[in-house]
C-alpha cells in the first residue's frame, strides 16, 4: 500500500522514521502545551462572544468562562513549572500570553464597543456584555499565569548563570592589542 509513497521521489521523506521522531518529539514538546493553552484560552473567550451574543449572561455564565480560561492557562503552566533539562519556558509562556491579551484589549475590543456605540446605544444589551465578560475572563486568566511564571523565569535565568559562571574578566590587553578604540576600518585622516 505505502510502496507508492516509499518510491515517490517527493514523497519518501514522509517513510523516514527520524521524520516521525521529529514529529513525535513536536509534538511532546512543552512548547505545544505552551501554544495549546494560549490558544485554548483564546478560543474560549471566541466562543462564548458567540454563545452569549443573543442571550443574557450571569455571573455564573461568566465563571464558567473564567474557569475555563483558566484550566487552559494551567495547561500553559505545565511546561513553565514541570522541572526538567533545557532552557526556560517561562519566557516563551509569557511571549505568548501577553500578546494574546494585548490583542484582545488593543485589535479586538475597542473596535467593538465603537461598532456598539455608533449602532446600538444600549449597553445592557447582550452583544455589549458577552464582549466585556469573555475579555475580562481571558485577561484575568492570562494575568493570571502571567504572574505564576515570573518565578519560574527568574529561577530559570539563575540557573543559567551558574551554569555560566562567572563573566571573565578583561584587563584590557586585547584591546591595546588591537590597535586602538576603532579598529573597524574608519581612518581619522
Amino acid at each position: 500500500m505505502f510502496d507508492n509513497i516509499r518510491y515517490h521521489r517527493r514523497l519518501r521523506w514522509i517513510t523516514d522514521p527520524s521524520f516521525w521522531e521529529a514529529v513525535r518529539d513536536l509534538l511532546w514538546s512543552r512548547a505545544i502545551l505552551v501554544l495549546a493553552g494560549n490558544l485554548g484560552t483564546l478560543i474560549i473567550a471566541v466562543v462564548a462572544v458567540v454563545h452569549f451574543w443573543s442571550r443574557p449572561s450571569s455571573i455564573a455564565d461568566y465563571g464558567v468562562v473564567l474557569l475555563s480560561c483558566l484550566l487552559c492557562q494551567a495547561i500553559a503552566l505545565i511546561a513553565v513549572v514541570w522541572p526538567g533539562p533545557g532552557s526556560s519556558y517561562a519566557e516563551f509562556h509569557q511571549a505568548i500570553a501577553l500578546p494574546v491579551v494585548c490583542g484582545t484589549w488593543i485589535i479586538g475590543v475597542p473596535p467593538a464597543f465603537m461598532l456598539f456605540a455608533a449602532f446600538d446605544g444600549n449597553p445592557d444589551n447582550p452583544p455589549w456584555v458577552a464582549v466585556f465578560f469573555s475579555a475580562v475572563a481571558l485577561t484575568l486568566a492570562c494575568m493570571a499565569s502571567l504572574m505564576v511564571s515570573v518565578p519560574f523565569e527568574e529561577k530559570a535565568r539563575a540557573q543559567r548563570r551558574r551554569v555560566a559562571g562567572p563573566p571573565e574578566e578583561t584587563d584590557g590587553a586585547e584591546f591595546a592589542d588591537s590597535g586602538g578604540a576603532d579598529s573597524g576600518g574608519s581612518d581619522s585622516d
